[in-house]
């Protein structure tokens, strides 16, 4: 009788051997929050708090460089989940680098206005030196030119943005300097009752032109208001702003009707 080798192999209805389902590994939680985040966003406060103000704002700028640098980093550290504070980098981001535009900005303003004080100055001719003609003498006491010219048009009462009693001058501004210039940045306009500066407002006349730029040899219609205290005459005058002289380019007095 023939032999039979046993069967070794298992049978198709054996069921294979399964591996176990593989659990997911939690991730860690932020552990705290990003150091670098919060340096960003305090230097980029103090940048921008500083910002605004002549020479110390040169410190500003490298102090928001510095902040936009570690809010990057600040980022990118919680971008990785490992630690929390990315709201605050972010703001640091932000905050820095507005800070470094309000420096190149005002620095920029302060620049042009030191310009025009300087053009101011070129402008006026040193007076003659004295002689022993009478004519020398005219020439040496004669008052230099201004480098604007300004004139008064016209003086009128009415009631400013709040419904207070006030005055509104227009100034014809001419340009005589060699650059451009502005009425804001170049006249010091004042006006005053029974000897007191009075305050200066705003309402339905045209504020905006005395920001406008003037190239040289322009002139430009400006109006300037100024709050009542009384019915009493009032006294406008106005000076060159940077001229440390005090002359005067106009002084006329106005009554109120």
């Amino acid at each position: 009788m023939p032999y039979d080798p046993p069967n070794n192999q298992p049978s198709s209805s054996t069921p294979a051997p399964s591996s176990a389902p593989q659990q997911a590994q939690p991730q860690p939680a932020p552990t705290g929050t990003s150091a670098m985040a919060i340096t960003g966003l305090v230097l980029g406060i103090v940048a921008i708090a500083t910002s605004f103000l002549p020479i110390i704002n040169n410190v500003s700028f490298f102090i928001g460089l510095v902040g936009i640098v570690l809010a990057i980093v600040g980022i990118v550290g919680t971008g990785k989940g490992k630690k929390k504070g990315r709201g605050l980098a972010i703001a640091g981001l932000v905050i820095g680098i507005l800070s470094v535009i309000i420096v190149l900005g005002s620095q920029a303003f302060y620049v042009s206005v030191i310009d025009q004080a300087f053009d101011s100055a070129k402008a006026k001719p040193a007076a003659s030196g004295q002689s022993s003609s009478a004519s020398d003498s005219a020439a040496g006491a004669a008052t230099a030119e201004s480098a604007y010219g300004l004139s008064i048009d016209k003086v009128v009462s009415t009631t400013d943005y709040s419904g207070k009693q006030a005055v509104v001058a227009d100034f014809t501004f001419t340009n005589n300097s060699t650059d451009e210039a502005t009425f804001a940045v170049a006249i010091d306009c004042k006006a005053f009752q029974n000897g007191v500066q009075l305050d200066t407002t705003w309402g339905q006349w045209d504020s905006e032109n005395s920001l406008k730029s003037i190239k040289p040899g322009g002139s430009l219609t400006v109006q300037k208001g100024f709050v009542l205290d009384d019915a009493s005459p009032v006294t406008i005058e106005a000076s060159e702003m940077f001229d440390f002289s005090d002359e005067l380019i106009v002084q006329e007095t106005y009554n109120i009707e």
